[in-house]
């Protein structure tokens, strides 16, 4: 099994910032006074008064997520809300594939039993993309034979009838003729064979504000207006203002409000990373969208890259299970940042169950989770029980058994509000706060306390935050970090490394890397300046960026004999090339990573 990592063993992560490679051992309460954060730090407020929802779970989807392989244990339990999948007997070749995969009517059965609708993506019938267009007589025999089956099947979790995809890059006018009038042919087809069929569009690349309003003009007049108008986002900070500037469009234009639904959504190396996903959540649980999918940029039936490659859970469908754990009304969340581009995050209330929930992320170092409003509810009594856990992304095929408890501990309400700050937080990783009733009154300040964790001394160091000289940093979601070192190609590129251990000896020193080369790729290893190996990368039959990609970040294990204290490790190219994710270094036979195939 590769890469498969399980937070408990790393060391514990807490309200003090305890590194990596520190041993612990669990104290009774710390005193947490809360205006401890600096000047830089950023704050999530939550509003309990403000419900503004009914819990939905709408970002809860993906592209080609289903396959009839892809485990549903792991599927039902992220709450899935829809799936856009290959129209019936499609032979789309997505992203290098060399068959189809995610027919829409047989993985049905299977969004079924998640509890998920299906979305149909006709024109995925043909085999390219963008799509080559064969001719109206051709099209229209397909578009038939599409919706008929979908009708004999039976299937009553059918969301929408995508009828075409991006057409604002891979309609062909120049042989099909203007997309709003193809629109409104095969909508006419699609109405006469099943009057009560939903039908979703246009569903363009990004939103723009001049195709959308020539096509509802258009469909508004030759009365084709679609039951679920769509888009694709990139970018998250963009969701409010376009989401704004369509529903303005709508009043503009005499048009009652048709539910949105944004079927593609992320960017490539955001694919599964928790601090990036979950700037797209808040947008579109904020901005009222009905219901968003993730894309798809990699390999089909693995939920957009929430499931390893050995079909187990990464820190990305942690995220997404806290979020599909979520019940009862939507809490409005306001970041001190612009929404969508740091600390953003979502928050639930459930009064049946007495817990409100926030789930964030996407912002580095020192930050504060303001939660006001408990004034405003019977839910909660006296102060409050607060627990925080995290979940890691150290790369889409690095499992994660389970997310690590940074804390657990009562805070005292002042005002009608707690700010609990969260030191040392990464980027790419996600948090979890549960707040519950304690039922009881404290005396003096907030108190936690830290689990306890094993005296063992593990260091994990990320390349992207070495000194780095001739090479590049990228970004990368098959990357731990998401971030990695790449083009170390010339004889003076390295990537050092600056490490700090208790002891002196003999230490495990695990790295990931890339070698897209088809032999062994050398590096020379240097320790305080000296020359003591070669570290010889096999080839991972890829680079970390590759499409397909089949797992191609590959771990290795070599020993370093290190001096009490402060270090250097560099790894310097020799011959070939290899990408460097990161080092961590173990002194316990009890932690063991190496790759296994």
């Amino acid at each position: 099994m590769k890469g498969s990592l399980s937070l408990g063993a790393i060391g514990a992560l807490s309200l003090v910032a305890i590194p990596f490679g520190t041993t612990h051992a669990a104290t009774s309460t710390t005193q947490v006074t809360p205006h401890t954060a600096t000047s830089t730090a950023q704050d999530l407020t939550v509003n309990l008064a403000n419900r503004y929802r009914p819990v939905t779970h709408v970002a809860d989807g993906a592209l080609y997520g289903l396959t009839k392989t892809t485990p549903l244990n792991l599927v039902a339990l992220l709450k899935p809300s829809t799936f856009v999948q290959m129209a019936p007997g499609g032979k789309q070749l997505a992203n290098g594939e060399n068959k189809p995969y995610g027919d829409a009517l047989k993985v049905a059965g299977l969004a079924a039993k998640a509890g998920a609708k299906v979305t149909i993506r006709m024109p995925d019938i043909y085999p390219t993309f963008p799509y080559q267009w064969v001719s109206w007589s051709n099209w229209m025999s397909k578009v038939k034979t599409m919706v008929k089956a979908t009708m004999a099947s039976g299937d009553k979790n059918i969301y929408a009838f995508e009828l075409w995809n991006e057409p604002d890059w891979t309609w062909n006018t120049s042989a099909a003729g203007p997309f709003n009038q193809g629109w409104k042919r095969t909508y006419q087809e699609v109405r006469s064979l099943d009057p009560k069929a939903p039908i979703m569009g246009p569903s363009i690349s990004s939103y723009n504000e001049t195709f959308m309003k020539s096509f509802l003009t258009y469909c508004k007049a030759n009365h084709c207006l679609p039951n679920v108008v769509s888009w694709h986002e990139w970018n998250a900070a963009a969701i409010p203002s376009d989401v704004n500037k369509y529903q303005a469009l709508e009043k503009q234009l005499g048009i009652a409000p048709i539910p949105i639904s944004i079927d593609e959504y992320g960017g490539q190396q955001q694919e599964g990373v928790p601090g990036a996903m979950i700037k797209y959540i808040a947008q579109f649980e904020r901005a009222g969208v009905q219901s968003a999918d993730m894309a798809f940029w990699y390999e089909p039936g693995r939920f957009s890259n929430l499931i390893t490659d050995t079909k187990n859970a990464n820190g990305g469908w942690w995220l997404y299970k806290w979020y599909g754990d979520m019940s009862g009304e939507m809490a409005m969340t306001t970041p001190s940042a612009a929404p969508g581009t740091s600390l953003d995050g979502i928050a639930s209330i459930n009064p049946s169950r007495h817990i409100a929930d926030v789930v964030f992320g996407g912002a580095s170092g020192n930050n504060v989770i303001t939660i006001k409003g408990f004034n405003s509810t019977k839910d909660f009594h006296g102060d409050v029980n607060v627990e925080l856990k995290a979940t890691p992304w150290y790369g889409v095929d690095s499992t994660v058994r389970h997310p690590t408890t940074l804390f657990a501990g009562t805070f005292k309400i002042s005002n009608g509000q707690i700010s609990v700050p969260v030191k040392g937080m990464h980027k790419s990783w996600g948090y979890e706060m549960v707040v519950t009733p304690s039922h009881r009154s404290i005396q003096g300040t907030s108190k936690v306390k830290y689990p306890t964790t094993p005296h063992r001394f593990v260091l994990r160091k990320e390349a992207e935050n070495a000194t780095i000289h001739d090479a590049k940093v990228f970004s990368g979601s098959y990357a731990s970090g998401a971030q990695y070192v790449g083009m170390i190609n010339n004889p003076d590129s390295y990537v050092q490394f600056h490490v700090k251990v208790p002891s002196a000896g003999t230490y495990n020193m695990q790295v990931g890397y890339a070698n897209g080369t088809v032999g062994y790729s050398v590096d020379k290893l240097l320790v305080n300046g000296s020359h003591v190996n070669n570290v010889a990368f096999p080839a991972s039959g890829g680079w970390t960026n590759s499409v397909p990609n089949f797992g191609s970040r590959k771990t290795i294990d070599v020993k370093v004999r290190l001096k009490a204290g402060n270090n250097t490790i560099t790894l310097q190219k020799l011959t070939d090339y290899a990408e460097l994710d990161y080092i961590q270094l173990s002194k316990s036979r009890q932690f063991d990573t190496r790759a296994k195939k």
